[in-house]
């Protein structure tokens, strides 16, 4: 997300591939809320902001560029992110919940989302298959790990390639079960990849790490860590200090 009005797509494409160009399009997306999710503000109280806890539905996928482009970026600012925007026509993907998961009273997303995919067009002229899809909302940070250093928990991740990551957020997950917390350890976006929970304990926990972008907008959840495995000890031949 460049601003609230212009997203920047990148990609690679097969470099054995006779490609001339490629197709982007894009599709609304309707979201739920971690204030809309009976299950996540359980778990969590929500931010001031609600961010998006869930996918609700994926609309059909739009061509926005009117001919191939020869390069391996796009920027769109035929979009508008100020307000959501409802899905037009028979969506992709719908993933409705049952009435008891969703809190008819919870805040909804206060800005629209979007998705966008890619076709690489062929010497031919024929348009091939869509990329996976990506989002207005940061992804999944990666190379997460986690390391015990006596009572405190170290976390190491990779920067999220997006551009205009304003920092991210650290969650502990303080049990196993729906009935345990989750802990929102930074209230702040940090800007730093590494982090120290000096409260971690001897407990089994897990811990994952979101992405903010300069909107303010948390993304999708890195894969949880572990911190103090339960039978950590018949791990300990097949990992290194630092671990997943």
């Amino acid at each position: 997300m460049l601003s609230k009005n212009r997203v920047e797509v990148s990609w690679t494409v097969p470099v054995a591939a006779k490609i001339t160009g490629c197709h982007v399009e894009r599709a609304a997306v309707e979201v739920w809320t971690d204030d809309q999710l009976t299950r996540l503000k359980r778990s969590t109280p929500p931010l001031a902001v609600p961010s998006v806890g869930a996918i609700r539905c994926v609309g059909p996928f739009q061509q926005v560029t009117a001919k191939p482009i020869g390069t391996t970026s796009f920027v769109d600012d035929g979009v508008d992110l100020e307000s959501p925007k409802a899905i037009s026509g028979q969506p992709l993907y719908d993933g409705d919940l049952h009435p008891e998961q969703v809190d008819a009273a919870g805040r909804g997303y206060h800005r629209a989302v979007f998705a966008y995919r890619v076709r690489a067009v062929g010497a031919d002229g024929k348009v091939g298959g869509p990329s996976p899809a990506v989002f207005t909302i940061p992804s999944s940070p990666q190379q997460v790990f986690s390391r015990e250093d006596g009572t405190t928990c170290r976390l190491k991740w990779a920067a999220n390639p997006e551009k205009g990551i304003a920092g991210y957020r650290v969650y502990r997950m303080d049990g196993r079960w729906d009935k345990d917390p989750v802990s929102r350890l930074t209230a702040d976006p940090q800007a730093e990849t590494t982090f120290a929970d000096a409260t971690a304990g001897q407990h089994t926990q897990r811990y994952y790490v979101v992405a903010v972008d300069a909107l303010g907008q948390e993304g999708f959840p890195s894969a949880p860590v572990w911190y103090q495995r339960e039978w950590r000890a018949y791990y300990a031949p097949f990992v290194g200090q630092w671990h997943q």
